[in-house]
């Protein structure tokens, strides 16, 4: 993993956070994904629970969203967004966000 790319990525995490568009949760994710009528985005750290993400993936089946792995764990992500406490779902509902936070974890894929 690309830690110049991990650090990009928690700071832009906490850009969106600040802009107050982004939804942090497993419950409130699912209940933004379902009301949203833009352009929105799913991430998960990449060690959320299998079964955490499976419940997931079948609560959005019905939505066309992208769903995004982090190249960051629920701990690093907490941090990055200024909670003490893990976050291993968030939600982003803006299109610009959404683009810069793929375009970041497209640097990262390949990466070990």
């Amino acid at each position: 993993m690309n830690n110049n790319n991990s650090g990009q990525i928690s700071n832009l995490l906490g850009m969106i956070k600040r802009s107050g568009r982004l939804t942090t949760g497993y419950g409130a994710v699912v209940r933004m994904v379902s009301s949203s009528k833009g352009d929105a985005m799913v991430m998960m750290a990449y060690d959320l629970s299998a079964k955490t993400e499976k419940e997931l993936r079948f609560a959005l089946q019905n939505n066309v969203f992208k769903v995004v792995n982090l190249p960051l764990n629920k701990q690093q992500i907490g941090q990055a967004l200024g909670l003490n406490k893990p976050v291993g779902v968030l939600g982003i509902d803006d299109t610009g966000f959404c683009g810069a936070v793929q375009a970041l974890c497209r640097c990262n894929e390949g990466d070990s």
